[in-house]
């Protein structure tokens, strides 16, 4: 008896310990178990972690308020709490799992799975209002037999990546979790602002679509930026671009200029990879480039915008001759003060212009005694 306790200790040591990841308290740590009602409830890490008391969200295939008795082959969670149990705004949908069954893994998370309606088709989960950023989407997806993997794509707008598929030899319901045997990994994905992510569980090598859970890891924060490079030139011709700066958040290759008053041919082309441009390739080295060579790349995709700034106004007042007024300035609607001392009107319109940032936003004319 003390050998066999020895023996779930030492693994239980051997799974967590290289579990635990150090996030900075803006970046997300989503965890989503998928089962019934039924399943036992999931806390601390999976392949990854924050602490021995990470929260998980459970999607349970059961109606809710049933015990069980009603399932359901589609739901959503609304707002997906985060590992420490903050709201983090991201709503979560699910689409076609209605069956559910389990592999005898010993971490309830892994331990239950789903399972399409009749067997047949794909499980689809969509993921909206994740933070523009760069993340790392884990997916669990094992049922029973050795060859119930599962094989999973990940949607990003109009880009698909995958699919990678789960181990379907013996040996992958162990305790060491590892990308391509319980799970797999879609590493570094950017999600530009409002848009989805949608992870499709598809058949694997049985024949049935399965999913057991997911971890979603913000790995950076995105602010959109351009990317900046400099040319490399030797006797006129340029050679490299060697990238400054990666930018962030781009959708589509940018183009790229490279600018010299003498210089005339050179051409370059960006690589794009999860919003960042991680190399720009040199096509033509053109010829009769300088050390002065720039180099322009164009700007991630933003919605317009402008601004205005009135430097100087054009006040018109009309008032009656003979009579006195002051001409009045605030800045606020609140704070009244003179432009200039009182006056007699010598004519009906009197137009003047003023510098606003001396003088104020407002303008009001006051008969006085």
């Amino acid at each position: 008896m003390a050998s066999r306790t020895a023996y779930v200790l030492i693994l239980w040591i051997t799974w967590a310990m290289p579990l635990y990841l150090v996030h900075g308290s803006d970046l997300l740590l989503l965890n989503v178990t998928f089962g019934t009602d039924a399943n036992g409830i999931k806390t601390g890490p999976a392949a990854i972690g924050q602490s021995p008391d990470d929260f998980w969200n459970i999607y349970s295939r059961d109606v809710p308020g049933s015990n069980g008795s009603t399932w359901r082959a589609s739901g959503e969670i609304p707002d997906l709490l985060q590992a420490d149990g903050t709201p983090s705004g991201v709503a979560l949908s699910v689409d076609n799992a209605q069956g559910a069954w389990f592999n005898n893994s010993q971490d309830p998370m892994f331990f239950g799975y789903l399972y399409p309606s009749g067997r047949q088709g794909n499980i689809t989960v969509t993921l909206k209002g994740l933070p523009s950023g760069e993340y790392n989407f884990l997916v669990y997806a094992h049922g029973e037999p050795d060859r119930e993997n599962g094989r999973v794509t990940l949607n990003i707008g109009q880009e698909t990546y995958g699919p990678l598929e789960t181990a379907s030899e013996p040996g992958w319901n162990d305790l060491i979790w590892e990308a391509g045997k319980q799970y797999v990994l879609f590493s570094k994905m950017f999600i530009p602002e409002g848009e989805a992510a949608v992870i499709i569980s598809m058949p694997g090598t049985s024949g049935l679509s399965v999913l057991n859970g997911i971890q979603i890891e913000q790995t950076d924060i995105c602010t959109p930026r351009r990317a900046l490079a400099s040319a490399v030139v030797v006797n006129g011709f340029v050679v490299e671009i060697k990238l400054s700066d990666e930018g962030c958040g781009y959708s589509e290759i940018p183009i790229v200029r490279i600018l010299d008053s003498n210089g005339v041919e050179a051409k370059a082309l960006a690589v794009l990879n999860g919003g960042r441009i991680t190399a720009i390739n040199v096509l033509d080295a053109g010829n009769g480039y300088t050390d002065a060579t720039e180099v322009w790349i164009q700007g991630p995709p933003h919605d317009p915008w402008l601004s205005v700034r009135t430097s100087k106004v054009e006040v018109t007042q009309n008032v009656v001759i003979g009579r006195q007024y002051v001409l009045e300035v605030s800045g606020d609607l609140n704070e009244w003060a003179q432009v200039a001392p009182p006056f007699i009107a010598e004519e009906e319109l009197i137009i003047q212009e003023f510098d606003v940032q001396e003088s104020g936003r407002f303008y009001r004319i006051r008969q006085i005694p």
